[in-house]
């Protein structure tokens, strides 16, 4: 339930005032989701009414950056989309003659593609974020990139800067974008721990 005067979601309000935090958030859903600008802002909306939620995703400062937390929950929220989409897809399809040959990719290929293609674009956001304050440089490489201007030197020739300047500041990008997949890694692994070891336990006897 949203409450607006909860403290962590007057935190968030403060963050929102914040310059160009919304325009941030904006960049985090297209590289989430790669998909326009009104499918962008429902993610922004949708993540923010969980951030917003003291009983869903409240913000704590202590364990990463407003930026890190948005990019975390709107990457969730995104996953259950796609969930949502594959589902809805094996219903439509499961009427066709199963003898018929698909022409495209099934639900489940196409829902392992994008829920891919979700964990590397969470993973450089996330390292955009990281480096944003000392690297103002790496965001505006990957606007250009977005743009379809993807060679080293046009990006050097559009922000004039030197070339030698973009490969260090991709080759940083790429560090922290690695050091993020292998947090999700360790914390995926950590969940299947945990329910596998939930699976084990006996059932609890219900006294009468």
């Amino acid at each position: 339930m949203l409450e607006a005067q909860a403290p962590s979601s007057l935190r968030v309000v403060a963050e929102l005032d914040k310059p160009r935090v919304k325009e941030r958030l904006h960049a985090i859903a297209r590289w989430s989701t790669g998909s326009d600008d009104a499918a962008a802002d429902d993610l922004v909306q949708d993540a923010l009414a969980r951030v917003l939620d003291p009983e869903k995703a409240p913000w704590d400062p202590a364990r990463g950056s407003f930026l890190q937390h948005m990019s975390f929950v709107m990457r969730h929220v995104w996953d259950r989309r796609m969930r949502r989409v594959a589902v809805q897809r094996e219903v439509l399809d499961g009427n066709l003659d199963e003898t018929t040959p698909g022409r495209e990719p099934s639900a489940e290929d196409e829902l392992a593609r994008l829920q891919t293609l979700a964990i590397y674009r969470s993973a450089l956001e996330e390292a955009l974020c990281a480096i944003d304050d000392k690297h103002p440089l790496a965001r505006k490489i990957f606007d250009l990139v977005t743009e379809g201007i993807e060679e080293p030197a046009k990006q050097a020739r559009r922000l004039k800067c030197d070339v030698d300047e973009v490969y260090r500041t991709l080759e940083t990008v790429k560090y922290h974008a690695r050091r993020a997949l292998e947090r999700r890694e360790v914390a995926e692994a950590r969940r299947m721990r945990d329910l596998q070891q939930a699976s084990k336990k006996p059932p609890t006897e219900e006294t009468p």
